[in-house]
């Protein structure tokens, strides 16, 4: 009659045989006939060699103990576990998607808004408002490209800043012609990781003041360095222009 399962018997009796050869504990989980229920039930099967005050093998002792109930259940939780872990997988990347759509939108509207200011700019002939414009500008700009930097990141939890603060700085020496004038920009800037809450602050106060080095450091056209600095400093970081 049979009592262990046709696709059991076969991985079983080999990992028997290399217990026996090895002569080291036997342990197989296998599906053994249950003729009350009529039905293959799991059970954990299990063998120690026994050896005299010599050490030589005398006789094996094992047992079989029915863990159909427990495998189940086990496999159940498992299921369970998988599809919470695919559902929370699944809400996570629509998460993401609508994140990286928020910061994309956000830009844009700040690149219209940046653009409504130019055309603006375009009606007055008063130096002291276009320069004010072109200063609003420049801050639309401090704060888009943070949103920029957070869309093309695989993490929305923080902005490399040293990127960003070089970025921004040629940016603006593009914005007021000042590459091309001979005003050299130069970089020493640690890795340092800043979340959105802080890194929109602090892009604001670095454009405050590249703006003011740009406006009054290079004087009818006088050729000179800007020299940026960024480093690690404990728990903080100091910026330096």
């Amino acid at each position: 009659s049979r009592v262990l399962h046709p696709a059991d018997a076969g991985p079983m009796f080999e990992k028997w045989r290399f217990s026996l050869a090895s002569v080291t504990a036997f342990e197989f989980q296998a599906r053994l006939w249950d003729l009350q229920s009529q039905t293959w039930r799991w059970h954990l099967n299990r063998a120690l060699p026994i050896r005299d005050t010599d050490g030589t093998l005398t006789r094996w002792v094992g047992t079989s103990t029915d863990v159909h109930d427990q495998k189940r259940f086990s496999e159940e939780l498992e299921l369970r576990v998988e599809q919470r872990t695919s559902d929370l997988r699944h809400s996570l990347l629509e998460k993401e998607v609508l994140l990286k759509e928020v910061h994309h939108r956000v830009k844009n509207n700040l690149a219209v808004i940046s653009g409504l200011i130019e055309l603006q700019s375009g009606y007055t002939e008063n130096e002291g408002v276009v320069g004010i414009l072109r200063e609003s500008q420049d801050r639309i700009l401090s704060i888009a490209l943070v949103h920029e930097r957070i869309y093309r990141a695989e993490s929305f939890e923080s902005v490399d800043f040293a990127e960003y603060a070089e970025e921004l700085a040629r940016q603006l020496l593009e914005t007021y012609g000042l590459l091309a004038a001979g005003v050299h920009l130069t970089c020493a800037l640690e890795r340092v990781e800043l979340s959105i809450d802080h890194a929109i602050p602090c892009g604001l106060i670095l454009n405050e003041l590249l703006t003011n080095v740009l406006k009054h450091a290079f004087p009818s056209g006088q050729r000179g360095e800007i020299r940026l600095a960024l480093r690690k400093c404990g728990q903080a970081a100091v910026l330096e222009v």
